[in-house]
């Protein structure tokens, strides 16, 4: 039977012909297939014990981590529109031969600080050394670098007690 072809005759024809082929289920066999079924219920149930406990020890480890981690002093913080060069936001006509900046009074002299320039897709493309100063020159090869129409991001990092940085502040090319 399993020769023939069903697609050719009717659908009266095709159920004649499957009902002539009858296949016998032994006792055993319904044994053994409710057997694997219930296996296969027990050992899918067992994995609920594991992630409840996956679910509380991590929920341990952000409530006792996690205030630490915000506790360290590596924020981003703003400073003062006024003597911030390039101001935040400006629109220039030429790429900015130097960045200047004032940290806020409230803190303690920072001990070091570092600019870092990023273009239109978050990429570092230039990165200055540590310097005591709160000025720092923009070398005439990454001047000449950078494109016009072209906006760009720029942070400090001072090192006080602690890592901070300040900004991000932004600058369009013309």
């Amino acid at each position: 039977m399993p020769d023939e072809n069903l697609d050719s005759g009717s659908d009266a024809d095709i159920l004649e012909k499957l009902q002539e082929e009858k296949i016998t289920v032994s006792s055993d066999h319904d044994q053994r297939i409710l057997q694997a079924a219930k296996a296969f219920s027990t050992a899918s149930s067992n994995w609920w014990p594991a992630a409840i406990a996956a679910l509380v020890l991590v929920g341990i480890v952000g409530v006792v981590f996690l205030p630490q981690y915000q506790e360290m002093d590596n924020t981003v913080r703003s400073l003062p529109d006024k003597g911030i060069t390039p101001a935040p936001g400006s629109l220039l006509k030429s790429p900015p031969s130097e960045f200047a900046w004032h940290a806020p009074e409230s803190l303690k002299a920072p001990q070091s600080c570092q600019l870092e320039l990023r273009n239109p897709r978050a990429e570092i493309i230039w990165t200055s050394a540590w310097g005591k100063t709160s000025t720092i020159e923009l070398p005439k090869a990454v001047q000449t670098s950078l494109d016009t129409k072209t906006l760009y991001t720029w942070i400090v990092r001072c090192q006080t007690e602690s890592l901070l940085e300040y900004g991000p502040f932004t600058f369009l090319i013309l």
